[in-house]
Protein backbone atom coordinates (compact mmCIF):
# COMPACT_ATOMS: atom_id res chain seq x y z
CA UNK A 1 0.00 0.00 0.00
CA UNK A 2 2.99 2.33 0.37
CA UNK A 3 3.08 2.39 -3.44
CA UNK A 4 -0.04 4.57 -3.32
CA UNK A 5 1.97 7.34 -1.62
CA UNK A 6 4.79 7.28 -4.18
CA UNK A 7 5.98 10.77 -5.21
CA UNK A 8 5.12 10.01 -8.84
CA UNK A 9 1.46 9.43 -7.94
CA UNK A 10 1.34 12.53 -5.75
CA UNK A 11 2.64 14.59 -8.66
CA UNK A 12 -0.07 13.08 -10.84
CA UNK A 13 -2.68 14.32 -8.37
CA UNK A 14 -3.60 11.38 -6.18
CA UNK A 15 -5.58 12.59 -3.15
CA UNK A 16 -7.17 11.03 -0.04
CA UNK A 17 -10.39 10.69 -2.04
CA UNK A 18 -8.71 8.16 -4.34
CA UNK A 19 -6.46 6.63 -1.67
CA UNK A 20 -9.52 5.69 0.36
CA UNK A 21 -10.97 3.86 -2.64
CA UNK A 22 -7.70 2.03 -3.28
CA UNK A 23 -7.43 0.87 0.33
CA UNK A 24 -11.05 -0.35 0.21
CA UNK A 25 -10.33 -2.30 -2.99
CA UNK A 26 -7.16 -3.96 -1.67
CA UNK A 27 -6.52 -4.70 -5.34
CA UNK A 28 -3.30 -5.97 -6.81
CA UNK A 29 -1.99 -4.20 -9.85
CA UNK A 30 -0.46 -0.94 -11.00
CA UNK A 31 -2.20 2.30 -10.00
CA UNK A 32 -2.12 5.02 -12.62
CA UNK A 33 -3.86 7.85 -14.37
CA UNK A 34 -5.17 7.76 -17.93
CA UNK A 35 -3.09 9.99 -20.22
CA UNK A 36 -4.86 9.29 -23.51
CA UNK A 37 -7.24 6.90 -25.27
CA UNK A 38 -6.92 5.59 -28.81
CA UNK A 39 -9.51 3.25 -30.25
CA UNK A 40 -10.26 1.51 -26.99
CA UNK A 41 -6.64 1.31 -25.83
CA UNK A 42 -5.35 3.53 -23.03
CA UNK A 43 -1.99 4.92 -22.04
CA UNK A 44 -1.72 5.07 -18.25
CA UNK A 45 0.87 7.11 -16.33
CA UNK A 46 2.17 5.17 -13.31
CA UNK A 47 5.20 4.53 -11.12
CA UNK A 48 6.35 2.17 -13.87
CA UNK A 49 6.17 4.86 -16.51
CA UNK A 50 3.65 4.76 -19.34
CA UNK A 51 1.62 1.52 -19.37
CA UNK A 52 -0.59 0.38 -22.25
CA UNK A 53 -3.91 -1.18 -21.26
CA UNK A 54 -7.43 -1.96 -22.40
CA UNK A 55 -10.58 -2.62 -20.41
CA UNK A 56 -11.04 -6.06 -18.93
CA UNK A 57 -13.88 -8.10 -20.37
CA UNK A 58 -15.81 -7.73 -17.10
CA UNK A 59 -15.69 -3.94 -17.24
CA UNK A 60 -16.50 -3.85 -20.95
CA UNK A 61 -19.80 -5.54 -20.20
CA UNK A 62 -20.61 -3.93 -16.83
CA UNK A 63 -19.58 -0.28 -17.14
CA UNK A 64 -22.10 2.22 -18.54
CA UNK A 65 -20.72 4.22 -21.46
CA UNK A 66 -20.37 7.37 -19.32
CA UNK A 67 -18.16 5.48 -16.86
CA UNK A 68 -15.64 4.16 -19.37
CA UNK A 69 -12.18 5.58 -18.67
CA UNK A 70 -11.40 9.03 -19.97
CA UNK A 71 -8.31 11.22 -19.73
CA UNK A 72 -7.62 12.00 -16.08
CA UNK A 73 -9.30 8.91 -14.62
CA UNK A 74 -7.52 6.86 -11.95
CA UNK A 75 -7.40 3.14 -12.75
CA UNK A 76 -5.84 -0.12 -11.54
CA UNK A 77 -4.07 -2.06 -14.27
CA UNK A 78 -2.92 -5.67 -14.38
CA UNK A 79 0.21 -5.21 -16.51
CA UNK A 80 1.00 -7.54 -19.39
CA UNK A 81 2.93 -7.42 -22.66
CA UNK A 82 2.17 -5.78 -24.96
CA UNK A 83 -1.16 -4.58 -23.47
CA UNK A 84 -2.38 -4.93 -19.89
CA UNK A 85 -5.93 -4.95 -18.54
CA UNK A 86 -7.77 -2.26 -16.56
CA UNK A 87 -9.65 -4.01 -13.75
CA UNK A 88 -10.86 -1.03 -11.71
CA UNK A 89 -11.86 2.54 -12.56
CA UNK A 90 -12.01 4.75 -9.47
CA UNK A 91 -14.93 7.05 -8.75
CA UNK A 92 -14.35 10.55 -10.12
CA UNK A 93 -14.24 13.79 -8.20
CA UNK A 94 -15.30 15.70 -11.31
CA UNK A 95 -15.82 15.18 -15.01
CA UNK A 96 -15.79 17.78 -17.77
CA UNK A 97 -18.60 17.05 -20.22
CA UNK A 98 -19.87 18.80 -23.31
CA UNK A 99 -23.14 18.35 -25.15
CA UNK A 100 -23.12 15.74 -27.89
CA UNK A 101 -21.66 16.96 -31.17
CA UNK A 102 -23.49 14.34 -33.25
CA UNK A 103 -26.92 15.96 -32.98
CA UNK A 104 -28.01 13.77 -30.06
CA UNK A 105 -28.53 14.69 -26.42
CA UNK A 106 -25.76 12.33 -25.30
CA UNK A 107 -22.91 14.17 -23.56
CA UNK A 108 -19.24 13.53 -24.30
CA UNK A 109 -16.70 13.14 -21.53
CA UNK A 110 -13.64 15.31 -22.16
CA UNK A 111 -11.58 14.83 -18.98
CA UNK A 112 -11.97 13.57 -15.43
CA UNK A 113 -10.74 14.85 -12.07
CA UNK A 114 -10.02 18.36 -13.34
CA UNK A 115 -9.41 21.26 -10.94
CA UNK A 116 -9.34 24.12 -13.44
CA UNK A 117 -10.67 24.68 -16.95
CA UNK A 118 -8.62 27.14 -18.98
CA UNK A 119 -10.60 28.62 -21.86
CA UNK A 120 -8.08 29.89 -24.38
CA UNK A 121 -8.62 32.72 -26.85
CA UNK A 122 -5.97 34.75 -28.64
CA UNK A 123 -5.18 38.25 -29.77
CA UNK A 124 -4.36 38.79 -33.44
CA UNK A 125 -2.78 41.50 -35.58
CA UNK A 126 -4.87 40.47 -38.58
CA UNK A 127 -7.99 42.10 -39.99
CA UNK A 128 -11.21 42.47 -38.01
CA UNK A 129 -12.57 39.09 -39.14
CA UNK A 130 -9.37 37.29 -38.05
CA UNK A 131 -9.35 39.11 -34.70
CA UNK A 132 -12.99 38.25 -34.07
CA UNK A 133 -12.40 34.58 -34.85
CA UNK A 134 -9.36 34.36 -32.53
CA UNK A 135 -11.15 36.04 -29.62
CA UNK A 136 -14.84 35.25 -30.00
CA UNK A 137 -16.87 36.07 -26.85
CA UNK A 138 -19.77 33.82 -27.80
CA UNK A 139 -17.48 30.82 -28.36
CA UNK A 140 -15.67 31.52 -25.09
CA UNK A 141 -19.04 31.75 -23.36
CA UNK A 142 -19.98 28.29 -24.63
CA UNK A 143 -16.77 26.85 -23.22
CA UNK A 144 -17.44 28.61 -19.90
CA UNK A 145 -20.92 27.10 -19.80
CA UNK A 146 -19.40 23.65 -20.35
CA UNK A 147 -17.15 24.21 -17.32
CA UNK A 148 -19.98 25.66 -15.23
CA UNK A 149 -22.32 22.78 -16.04
CA UNK A 150 -19.53 20.40 -14.98
CA UNK A 151 -18.97 22.43 -11.77
CA UNK A 152 -15.33 23.09 -12.59
CA UNK A 153 -13.76 26.54 -11.97
CA UNK A 154 -12.82 28.32 -15.19
CA UNK A 155 -10.29 30.95 -16.22
CA UNK A 156 -10.23 32.69 -19.60
CA UNK A 157 -6.70 32.88 -20.98
CA UNK A 158 -6.21 35.57 -23.62
CA UNK A 159 -3.04 34.35 -25.32
CA UNK A 160 -0.60 35.97 -27.77
CA UNK A 161 -0.35 39.25 -25.86
CA UNK A 162 2.93 39.84 -27.68
CA UNK A 163 1.41 40.25 -31.15
CA UNK A 164 -0.38 43.56 -30.42
CA UNK A 165 0.42 46.74 -28.53
CA UNK A 166 -0.35 47.03 -24.82
CA UNK A 167 -3.11 49.52 -25.65
CA UNK A 168 -4.76 47.13 -28.13
CA UNK A 169 -4.53 44.28 -25.63
CA UNK A 170 -6.13 46.40 -22.92
CA UNK A 171 -8.92 47.44 -25.27
CA UNK A 172 -9.60 43.81 -26.22
CA UNK A 173 -9.77 42.82 -22.54
CA UNK A 174 -12.24 45.62 -21.78
CA UNK A 175 -14.47 44.49 -24.65
CA UNK A 176 -14.30 40.90 -23.41
CA UNK A 177 -15.20 42.00 -19.87
CA UNK A 178 -18.21 43.86 -21.26
CA UNK A 179 -19.41 40.71 -23.02
CA UNK A 180 -18.56 38.34 -20.14
CA UNK A 181 -18.65 40.45 -16.95
CA UNK A 182 -18.52 37.49 -14.55
CA UNK A 183 -15.60 35.70 -16.21
CA UNK A 184 -12.11 35.68 -14.73
CA UNK A 185 -9.66 36.75 -17.44
CA UNK A 186 -5.86 36.58 -17.60
CA UNK A 187 -3.71 38.07 -20.36
CA UNK A 188 -0.82 35.74 -21.26
CA UNK A 189 1.89 35.17 -23.82
CA UNK A 190 3.43 31.75 -24.22
CA UNK A 191 6.25 33.37 -26.22
CA UNK A 192 7.32 36.08 -23.74
CA UNK A 193 6.11 34.43 -20.53
CA UNK A 194 3.70 37.23 -19.67
CA UNK A 195 1.05 36.04 -17.22
CA UNK A 196 2.51 32.53 -16.87
CA UNK A 197 3.51 33.08 -13.23
CA UNK A 198 -0.08 34.07 -12.44
CA UNK A 199 -1.34 31.02 -14.33
CA UNK A 200 1.05 28.74 -12.42
CA UNK A 201 -0.23 30.21 -9.16
CA UNK A 202 -3.69 28.90 -10.08
CA UNK A 203 -2.34 25.35 -10.02
CA UNK A 204 -1.20 23.94 -6.70
CA UNK A 205 1.13 20.89 -6.75
CA UNK A 206 -0.75 17.80 -7.86
CA UNK A 207 -3.67 19.74 -9.35
CA UNK A 208 -4.87 19.30 -12.93
CA UNK A 209 -6.01 21.72 -15.61
CA UNK A 210 -7.53 21.28 -19.04
CA UNK A 211 -7.30 23.80 -21.88
CA UNK A 212 -10.24 24.34 -24.24
CA UNK A 213 -10.26 26.56 -27.28
CA UNK A 214 -10.33 26.79 -31.04
CA UNK A 215 -7.51 25.64 -33.28
CA UNK A 216 -4.68 28.14 -33.55
CA UNK A 217 -5.14 29.98 -30.26
CA UNK A 218 -1.96 28.46 -28.79
CA UNK A 219 -3.14 25.71 -26.42
CA UNK A 220 -0.21 23.39 -27.13
CA UNK A 221 2.26 26.27 -26.93
CA UNK A 222 0.86 27.24 -23.53
CA UNK A 223 1.16 23.66 -22.28
CA UNK A 224 4.76 23.47 -23.46
CA UNK A 225 5.55 26.84 -21.86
Amino acid sequence: MSEFLAPELQELGITPFFLQQLHALSADGVVGRVACERRGEYEVMSTRGLVRASLSGRLEHSLPDDDWPTVGDWVVVEPAEPVGRIHHVLERQSVLRRAGVDGTSRAQNLAANVDLCGVVGALSDGDQHVRRRALNPRRIERYLMTAENSRIPALVLVNKADVVSAEEAERALLELHESLPSARVLLVSARTGQGLAELSAELSPGSSAVLLGSSGVGKSTLVNA
